[in-house]
């Protein structure tokens, strides 16, 4: 199926189910919460509040959403009236559907740069260039505050260094991406039998995406 196609697909579907008007952005602060390290403490709260707010201004209606990518269920501390939802997703097509119907993407690292960034962020900043969505990591152990580092005349453009010719050329589709997601997670050593179809949403109730076509 054509990626414009499939990429529409997961807009509506995320529309939809989480009331979000035609007009608005879907912003995802995606957050790798697979490991107790990686648990956002209140120095970071306060970064990804001031990130937010600063959204609000560059984006038309944004809804700002954190997707925590876990691999058992875990608890997550409320991040209400900070984010407008928090999620978790626990699957590769998940994933794939949540970046496929993104506006922009936020990727949180727990470490400082110039780290690099893990391999499940990486493989979803490639993922992101190739369905034309713009990306920017926010390294939440930065000296320097995240948000002055984020270029915000160029907010809704992927980092200049990763606007290479290659990637904005190479066809992914939503298998190829799926795939790619999968290893990336294994790489990650994430325990394989623990994932289940599904995220959930505030009340607890699965989100499940069906892969299109």
């Amino acid at each position: 199926m054509n990626l414009d196609i499939q990429q529409a697909w997961c807009r509506h579907w995320v529309r939809e189910r989480l009331d979000i008007p035609p007009n608005g952005s879907l912003v995802l602060l995606i957050s790798d919460a697979r490991e107790t390290e990686t648990c956002l403490t209140s120095k970071h709260r306060e970064t990804i509040r001031q990130i937010t707010t600063e959204l609000r201004w560059h984006f038309s209606h944004p809804v700002c959403i954190l997707l925590s990518i876990v691999d058992r269920p875990i608890k997550i501390e409320s991040m209400y009236g900070i984010v407008d939802e928090q999620i978790t997703v626990d699957n590769p097509t998940d994933l794939c559907g949540w970046i496929g119907a993104a506006n922009s993407l936020l990727l949180l690292s727990s470490h400082s740069p110039p780290e690099p960034l893990a391999p499940i962020f990486e493989t979803l900043s490639r993922l992101a260039t190739a369905f034309r969505n713009p990306w920017n990591p926010i390294w939440l152990e930065d000296e320097v505050a995240p948000a002055s580092r984020l270029d915000w005349e160029h907010v809704h453009q992927a980092p200049i260094n990763a606007r290479q010719p290659e990637s904005r050329n190479t066809s992914v589709d939503f298998a190829q991406a799926t795939r790619m997601i999968e290893e990336s997670l294994n790489a990650g050593k994430i325990n394989a039998g623990k994932i289940n179809s599904g995220t959930c949403n505030r009340s607890g109730q699965p989100y499940e995406f069906r892969q299109a076509g």
